[in-house]
């Protein structure tokens, strides 16, 4: 949505629902899926993927970021994902 008038500026299906709330890291959104997939687009006025990761099973929160780490609760597991910039 547009900020100013609060008019949708685009829409896209990610053919699952989600229940996550989307996060946003430098100029990219991660948003992930009931199904466990993480959706990676361009925070622009025009749907840019760039890229989705699966767990291989459901989830239903949000993941966090710290450090270079993506933190995530699947259904039976919870995953620490090291990004190329991570603290070691």
């Amino acid at each position: 949505y547009d900020m100013a008038n609060g008019q949708s500026v685009w829409e896209h299906d990610m053919k699952a629902p989600v229940t996550s709330s989307p996060i946003m890291v430098g100029g990219f959104v991660y948003l992930t899926d009931d199904e466990g997939v993480t959706h990676i687009f361009e925070a622009s006025r025009e749907y840019k993927a760039i890229g989705s990761g699966k767990l291989g099973e459901k989830v239903a929160t949000t993941p966090a970021m710290v450090a270079g780490h993506i933190y995530m609760r699947g259904e039976k597991t919870l995953y620490c994902i090291a990004t190329k910039d991570a603290k070691k």
